[in-house]
């Protein structure tokens, strides 16, 4: 009976104090991370842990990304950079090369240095690493986020993954009929995940053509169908502008985002996922014309949404 009523205990306190382990990656936004904890002190409603992968190509990100984790108590991770050029996914990925019926030129024609540190290579080792040796074996929910992903309204990652095995940010190959969860969101539970170390998250080639971080996860819940899975396309903001008020407040957008669409550049295009609880801000590792624009009205919205 004792024996009995100390295992009952035991999974008491697991399932009341176990926490969401949130994986996320930063490359060069340093300031990006407190924006990203504030979000989840707002707006998670689940206890959790925030783990940062400090991927910085340079020594002045690196020390950015560090010193911020320091200053807000963060654990952070080092994936140095000459891990990229080791990584098992290289092989994989040059062996898919190849093959004469692959499509894809620009990959094609990459020197090795360079392909392995391609934008969607590079993030795949990093998430890889993360999954290796702080996600399949946690003993609650995992979090794959993206460094400039963030929760903007009320969510309990628990409380959706009661009724699912994983669910997520998803891309979509029209023409093929193809989807494949997508990094800038991901959770799932992994004890309710059969072949747990076969779930990657890595590039991969679909239909002979490469596809971006996450498309490994197709051939992962294709080898799995029992896995219950939801996959949930992101609305880009762009798309949304041709909206009128009227039209955006009856598709379910509130006040404050009526007024981060309406006021984003023409050229700064953000995405909203999960009901509008996940806010993506898109390309935050590449120089890109209008970023500039874009980071400002989207720090304004967060200071509209964080106020209490």
């Amino acid at each position: 009976m004792n024996r009995l009523f100390f295992c009952f205990a035991l999974l008491f306190v697991h399932l009341a104090f176990g926490k969401v382990r949130i994986l996320t990656f930063h490359y060069n936004q340093a300031n990006f991370i407190e924006l990203q904890r504030r979000c989840l002190q707002r707006f998670l409603r689940d206890d959790y842990e925030l783990l940062v992968f400090n991927d910085a190509a340079t020594v002045e990100n690196e020390k950015a990304i560090q010193n911020a984790c320091d200053r807000l108590g963060i654990q952070c991770i080092r994936f140095e950079p000459e891990w990229h050029l080791m990584a098992p996914l290289n092989e994989y990925l040059l062996r898919c090369l190849t093959d004469p019926s692959l499509q894809d030129a620009a990959f094609l024609s990459m020197p090795f240095e360079k392909f392995a540190n391609q934008a969607s290579v590079r993030h795949s080792h990093v998430i890889q690493y993360a999954l290796d040796h702080y996600g399949y074996d946690h003993d609650d929910a995992v979090v794959i986020m993206d460094g400039d992903a963030f929760f903007i309204r009320d969510i309990s990652v628990k409380e959706r993954l009661k009724s699912l095995d994983i669910f997520g940010m998803t891309r979509e190959i029209k023409e093929k009929n193809v989807q494949y969860l997508w990094v800038p969101f991901i959770a799932f539970n992994p004890a309710k995940l059969p072949n747990i170390r076969d779930l990657k998250f890595n590039v991969a080639v679909i239909h002979n053509k490469v596809h971006d971080t996450g498309a490994q996860s197709y051939y992962y819940l294709a080898d799995n169908p029992t896995v219950k899975c939801r996959k949930i396309l992101p609305v880009p903001s762009n798309r949304l502008r041709r909206l009128s008020e009227k039209e955006l407040k009856q598709a379910g957008y509130n006040r404050k985002e009526r007024w981060l669409i309406d006021n984003l550049p023409k050229n700064g295009v953000v995405e909203f996922n999960l009901e509008n609880c996940v806010l993506h801000f898109r390309e935050v590792s590449f120089e890109i014309k209008g970023h500039r624009g874009k980071a400002e009205v989207v720090a304004e919205f967060m200071e509209k949404i964080l106020k209490r």
